[in-house]
């Protein structure tokens, strides 16, 4: 017999709702309890075989999203000052193996975590609260009872690729002839007041408005914008929600949002997400469509010295050769300058390598060059693969000469690279990079990058660059 999602819930995970922890405190969100309470009554009396939860707090890998395949998973709340409320949850190993192949052939990076791999990267065993406070509703509303659970936890990889992950993970649910319910786990912003956990930020209500005016809307197809408005709200739900939504892929139903508020500067935000008979709509393909199409508008207007490095890292992944000519490169450019060639796939750094002066005899040289060991000798990422080509977008610094400045008062995270030297130890990093908004963090990160400490004094250098897209 086919399995089927029977519902969703899409839950918030502040443990001050659990009484043992907020001893009195939880109510000043008692809307947020009333919308769990009310939601995991909706989930216990469909009476499903399995929950799958995907929630941000369990084992974070960069590249690769992570199911639990250990039998039995145990947690409390001691981390919160009730030691004494447990919560153990067995763990449906033939759905969560299920998952897994089918990842596999979606090609999707799925790791199972078992107790070597946990040992490995010395990863807890114990499970994590962005689980743990939906499951402790649902167990009280089902008279104190579980049903077996699967724990799928997010990744680093692009918000499409998590909704991928939903739709393979409906299609698991299938095979695997269960009767589930999908819980995802996730708070919205975090900036929504001056004692916000991080800080104030006057533009975080728009991420939380944008995904609840989405749920309400049943605008699943609204997904990819809320990403930007993602980056000023501090949040953990946004990747939880793109699998949630992505588990109901071309299944009739609709969303309901049962409560929102933000009592302590944190987003709470309840729904639930019904199933019908008949058939939905389907996003995934449009969404990876309209992925392709930025890249396909991207590449029709490079510019000269990105049309170049695009067009060596073809060659040389294609054929391990350099093109026969390089591209000539307008007149206006240096001769010889240093340069970075940045590659990015999905949105992502794919590989970044570049001199900070000129070391061959031509910019368009230059460019070919830390083109070639951007894409294949970042030591922070596997060499470019062929079938990768099509989806890589590319962007070219070159660099201004480097003045040394006396204090930090002359750099400008926006405007100037920065360099940092201690004896032998030297750090780059360029002007304008996502999430360097002031001259500290620049700093910091140039010295990270040359194993330098933090308190350490360094020799301050500053730069300007060209990019070109």
């Amino acid at each position: 017999m086919a399995g089927q999602i029977v519902a969703g819930w899409y839950s918030p995970h502040p443990p001050i709702i659990i009484p043992a922890v907020g001893k009195g405190e939880e109510k000043q969100a008692a809307t947020t309890i009333n919308g769990m309470r009310q939601a995991a009554l909706e989930m216990a009396e469909l009476n499903p075989d399995v929950v799958v939860v995907c929630g941000p707090h369990g084992p974070l890998f960069a590249d690769t999203f992570t199911v639990e395949t250990e039998p039995v998973i145990k947690g409390d709340f001691s981390g919160f000052g009730a030691k004494e409320e447990h919560i153990t949850v067995a763990t449906d190993l033939g759905l969560a193996a299920a998952i897994i192949k089918e990842c596999e052939a979606q090609e999707l990076p799925m790791a199972g975590l078992t107790g070597r791999l946990k040992r490995r990267f010395r990863l807890t065993s114990r499970l994590d609260h962005g689980a743990a406070i939906p499951l402790w509703y649902l167990r009280a509303a089902n008279k104190g009872r579980l049903p077996p659970v699967v724990l799928v936890n997010v990744s680093g990889l692009p918000l499409i690729e998590h909704y991928a992950l939903g739709v393979a993970i409906q299609r698991a649910i299938r095979q695997a002839g269960k009767r589930a319910i999908i819980i995802g786990s996730g708070d919205l912003s975090h900036c929504l007041s001056e004692d916000a956990p991080a800080g104030y930020h006057p533009e975080a209500h728009r991420f939380d408005a944008a995904v609840a005016e989405l749920l309400r809307s049943q605008r699943v197809q609204e997904l990819p914008t809320l990403e930007e408005l993602a980056t000023v709200a501090g949040e953990c739900g946004l990747r939880p929600l793109a699998v949630f939504l992505g588990c109901f892929e071309g299944l009739a139903g609709s969303f309901q949002v049962l409560s929102y508020e933000a009592p302590w500067g944190v987003g709470y935000l309840v729904a639930t997400r019904s199933v019908a008979e008949g058939q939905g709509k389907s996003y995934l393909q449009g969404f990876l469509a309209e992925r392709q199409a930025t890249v396909e508008r991207r590449r029709a207007a490079e510019s000269p010295p990105v049309q170049l490095a695009r067009q060596v890292v073809e060659s040389y992944v294609t054929t391990g050769r350099l093109p026969s000519q390089l591209p000539a490169l307008p007149s206006h450019l240096p001769q010889r300058a240093g340069a970075f060639v940045s590659i990015y796939k999905h949105g992502q750094l794919r590989g970044c390598i570049g001199t900070t002066e000129a070391t061959c005899h031509s910019l368009s040289q230059e460019i070919a060059q830390n083109a070639i060991s951007a894409a294949a000798a970042d030591p922070r990422f596997e060499p470019i693969g062929q079938e990768e080509l099509p989806h890589l977008i590319y962007s070219v610094d070159v660099l201004g000469e480097a003045e040394r400045v006396a204090s930090l008062k002359e750099l400008d995270p926006k405007v100037y690279g920065v360099i940092v030297e201690r004896g032998r130890k030297r750090g780059l990093l360029l002007p304008d990079l996502p999430g360097i908004d002031t001259v500290e963090a620049q700093v910091t990160a140039a010295k990270r990058k040359a194993g330098i400490s933090p308190h350490e004094d360094v020799i301050l250098y500053r730069f300007r660059v060209t990019r070109f897209h």
